[in-house]
């Protein structure tokens, strides 16, 4: 006896696609939603918090992809006098303090909950700082009058 079988289209297939992945996939509205179960003091499991951590330090390299971006504009400018980059590279450098503290906690296998939620924050905030520092040193590149004549 033949089954009635339904046509799947594209969409549904991507659905079912999507659905599958994100079964065995942190993502990061995984992450976010570990956050909050943290913040909110909601007890979370361990493999919760190895996934989340897991997570976060496989989105390291974007962030080190991104700096070595902005490495050669940042260049560019040193010895400009502008008080600005120097703040935005301020604002780095903590947010890279917080990710090294995470590092120490992953290497240690020293995890808790907040060590993570604080390398997830430290992550986004150094990723965001990276993208700043770039565009306000290309910014001084842009406006500041070369010295080759």
């Amino acid at each position: 006896m033949l089954l009635n079988r339904q046509r799947l289209d594209k969409g549904t297939i991507m659905s079912f696609w999507s659905n599958i992945t994100n079964f065995f996939v942190t993502t990061e509205k995984d992450v976010v939603s570990f956050a909050s179960k943290v913040w909110a003091e909601i007890p979370v499991a361990e493999k919760e918090i190895v996934s989340v951590a897991n997570w976060v330090v496989g989105e390291i390299p974007k962030l080190t992809s991104a700096i070595a971006t902005a490495t050669p504009i940042v260049d560019a400018v040193v010895g400009v006098a502008d008080p600005t980059i120097s703040v935005k590279m301020a604002a780095l450098n903590t947010a890279m303090a917080g990710l090294n503290s995470f590092a120490t906690a992953v290497q240690n296998k020293n995890l808790t909950a907040d060590a993570v939620v604080q390398g997830y924050s430290s992550l986004k905030a150094a990723t965001s700082a990276a993208a700043d520092v770039a565009s306000t040193a290309a910014h001084i590149v842009a406006v500041t009058p070369s010295s080759k004549a």
